[in-house]
């Protein structure tokens, strides 16, 4: 169904300041289900395109994305 899914996509910063969309952290919220998705996509580290580029993907329900986001940065300490 149209609108039942909310897509947000963060791009990494590089120490110059510019946006690296190589390396990206997706939130998707799925609003039937009432289920947040993060996953964490590196194009950097594949040699082939039909490669899967997901390093680190999670699923909680919303009263726990802060303490997911927070795993995710312990995870990746090069994103913040």
């Amino acid at each position: 169904y149209a609108g039942d899914t909310v897509e947000l996509f963060m791009a990494f910063i590089t120490d110059d300041g510019k946006l690296n969309y190589q390396r990206t952290l997706s939130v998707e919220t799925k609003m039937n289900e009432k289920e947040i998705v993060l996953e964490y996509s590196d194009w950097d580290t594949i040699n082939d395109k039909s490669e899967n580029p997901v390093l680190w993907r999670t699923e909680c329900q919303p009263e726990n994305l802060i303490e997911k986001f927070d795993e995710f940065i312990k995870w990746n300490k090069n994103w913040c």
